[in-house]
């Protein structure tokens, strides 16, 4: 049974609409109506998710990686088996653990823990298996094959589907923000590498956790998307036309935008994609530092 907000994608998997219309701290949900029944991710919201256990069986949740806007609802499904990516599975999904692994011992580790829980309400539950790149879900009219898409974390999968042509890209999102890269782990090369996996499997059609669904133009949505990492670089180049520490440079805001930066959380988001991308313009011959952590332009157009 699906209700009349669910989105038909293909026969036997739907797209759950998020709360807040999918936006973090939340994301959309899939639903798989086959043989088996299952929820893959579970950001929806507390109250979509309880008016989809008011009418839905659900066999399976299956957790396409270990963001809070992902994770967040898994203990609201008491009994319910899940199964999430093999990579830190030994920290899925438990908060202090994933603190440390987000952010290293300290006062941001345990604001991150009452932030999730004052969003979203988060608490400890670990999942029972794990699957890996490669594995196949078998529904029975549908059938994902999950493919290991790092960058943005780790343990971040897209689900492929290759009868109709279907790529589930989570959190590749193509959301006008553009990619997210913020934790440790995270890594701007992976990232695009995973783009281009989800770029060769020539999708028809392809469904985000924050966009939604997009069936027109793929190719195109894909290469923009990537694209702004290079619209970053550029941005970071132009304000190295004057020398700038880190912290000058965070202040600035290039990604987020000075007004957000109050929060500590988005501020070291901020800092560590920064961080990432001045080692990337430093491999390249394109920024320099100098002795006391300034950084500026450098390379032949200068």
């Amino acid at each position: 049974m699906k209700t009349a907000e669910w989105q038909p994608i293909i026969p036997g998997l739907f797209l759950v609409p998020g709360a807040n219309r999918g936006r973090f701290p939340h994301s959309h949900s899939f639903f798989v109506d086959g043989e088996t029944t299952a929820l893959i991710d579970v950001g929806c919201g507390p109250a979509v998710l309880e008016a989809l256990l008011r009418v839905q069986r659900l066999d399976l949740a299956i957790i396409s990686h270990s963001h809070v806007d992902h994770c967040g609802g898994l203990w609201r499904l008491p009994g319910t088996p899940v199964i999430s990516p093999e990579q830190h599975a030994d920290k899925f999904w438990r908060l202090e653990p994933l603190a440390d692994r987000f952010f290293g011992p300290g006062p941001l580790a345990d604001a991150w823990i009452q932030a999730v829980k004052m969003m979203v309400d988060a608490r400890d539950a670990p999942a029972g298996s794990h699957y890996g790149d490669g594995h196949i879900f078998d529904f029975g009219r549908v059938r994902l094959q999950a493919i290991h898409a790092p960058g943005h974390l780790d343990d971040h999968y897209i689900f492929f589907e290759p009868r109709h042509g279907l790529v589930l890209l989570f959190d590749i999102d193509l959301t006008s923000f553009g990619p997210w890269y913020g934790n440790p782990e995270s890594d701007i090369d992976l990232f695009l590498a995973s783009i281009e996996k989800a770029r060769a499997l020539r999708p028809a059609l392809v469904a985000s956790s924050h966009k939604g669904i997009v069936r027109d133009d793929i190719d195109q949505h894909l290469r923009r998307f990537a694209q702004v990492f290079d619209r970053r670089d550029e941005r970071l180049r132009e304000l190295l036309r004057t020398a700038r520490t880190i912290d000058e440079l965070v202040d600035a805001g290039p990604i987020y935008g000075r007004e957000t930066l109050g929060n500590p959380i988005v501020r070291l988001s901020e800092r560590r994609m920064i961080e990432k991308h001045l080692l990337r313009l430093e491999r390249r011959g394109q920024v320099r530092r100098d002795g006391d952590c300034r950084y500026s332009r450098s390379g032949p157009a200068d």
